[in-house]
């Protein structure tokens, strides 16, 4: 069946929020914050219900079985920011990852913002796995800030090019 990618709806808060507690447990008690972990149902609600936002919020599924969340949004017509891209800890490292980056850089941009040449993200510092993981798929390191105390990378990728090769 492999990995699929669904819009979240309203109804999926629940797993969505179960989904990210899951994936950033490990960054909270790291860091002792991160936005997305421990999030109010109504947040996550208000992402869900706010299309016009320009929020896109999928699950991310393999064997129909659901194993992560991806939350992006579409800044303008020319830019797409990454906001969450979490993967439960049991199947990292087996490449959803890799789908989630190729179903970012093409499907939806196809599907969604065509005139997009710009993805932004920006992850902690200090998770050097994550900051190989952005760079080996061509994403430059911009800037680093200071978010809720916590030393974050900040991440840009330009003339986003469709891929036809599957991951």
């Amino acid at each position: 069946m492999g990995i699929q990618f669904r819009l979240a709806t309203k109804q999926d808060a629940e797993l969505i929020i179960s989904i990210q507690n899951q994936a950033f447990f490990e960054d909270y008690k790291r860091f002792g914050f991160c936005p997305n972990y421990n999030q109010r149902m109504e947040q996550v609600q208000f992402i869900l219900t706010n299309r016009e936002k320009k929020y896109f919020d999928y699950l991310i599924y393999e064997d129909d079985m659901p194993v992560g969340n991806m939350l992006i949004i579409v800044r303008n017509s020319k830019e797409c920011h990454l906001s969450s891209l979490c993967v439960v800890t049991t199947k990292r490292c087996q490449g959803i990852g890799n789908a989630a980056l190729f179903f970012l850089e093409n499907d939806f941009l196809k599907n969604n913002c065509p005139d997009c040449n710009r993805i932004t993200l920006e992850t902690p510092a200090l998770k050097l796995n994550n900051i190989k993981f952005y760079l080996k798929f061509g994403y430059e390191i911009v800037d680093e800030v200071i978010s809720h105390n916590i030393r974050c990378t900040l991440f840009k990728k330009e003339k986003v090019r469709i891929n036809e090769e599957r991951f």
